[in-house]
């Protein structure tokens, strides 16, 4: 817990400030048996998103062919640095909080600044998210600025990241992929 209110306080300072708008890149995974309480979660925090000025621009789910387990990776955009602090000052926030923390086993937030806004993504739609260290320009992607576990142990490519690209179809490209995750579209 003192971990992840650290990391909260790293993307609120304001040495650490980040072009507007903001992009964050949440992945999150758990036992199957709690993604209902994960997905009240979302239901409850979309209005307070909205209120302060952010939006899901997709979601993709990459649990693959886990059948006990689940993994969310959600793409945000927040319009300005005092939205996202408003919205984790919000009273509302603060009350659903815990449904996500206790639904989940690991909870990873890269917060960056995109770099080309993906296409719209229809429900069902295949697509590939590759963590690399770095962007190549005009491709579909966030730049990495801070990266950290909210919960659970993070994963070493984290630390290397420093781009996290989207592709539907086509060439992936070989090189300088840290990890990826093969995702549908909710």
């Amino acid at each position: 817990m003192l971990r992840a209110l650290l990391i909260l306080l790293a993307m609120l300072w304001p040495a650490f400030a980040i072009a507007e708008p903001l992009t964050f890149v949440a992945i999150a995974s758990g036992e199957k048996v709690r993604e209902a309480d994960y997905e009240q979660f979302l239901e409850k925090v979309a209005p307070i998103w909205t209120r302060h000025g952010m939006r899901v621009v997709f979601r993709a789910d990459a649990s693959g062919d886990a059948a006990d387990t689940f993994t969310d990776i959600v793409l945000i955009e927040v319009e300005s640095r005092a939205g996202f602090q408003a919205y984790l000052a919000d009273p509302a926030y603060r009350i659903i909080a815990p449904i996500r923390f206790e639904a989940v086993d690991h909870l990873a937030i890269l917060e960056g600044a995109r770099t080309v806004l993906p296409p719209a993504f229809e429900p069902g739609t295949p697509i590939n998210i590759l963590f690399q260290r770095e962007c190549e320009a005009g491709t579909p992607g966030a730049r990495v600025a801070l990266v950290g576990a909210v919960k659970g142990e993070m994963a070493d490519f984290y630390s290397e990241t420093g781009c996290v690209r989207f592709f539907t179809t086509g060439d992936i490209p070989a090189s300088d992929v840290l990890a990826g995750f093969a995702a549908t579209i909710r």
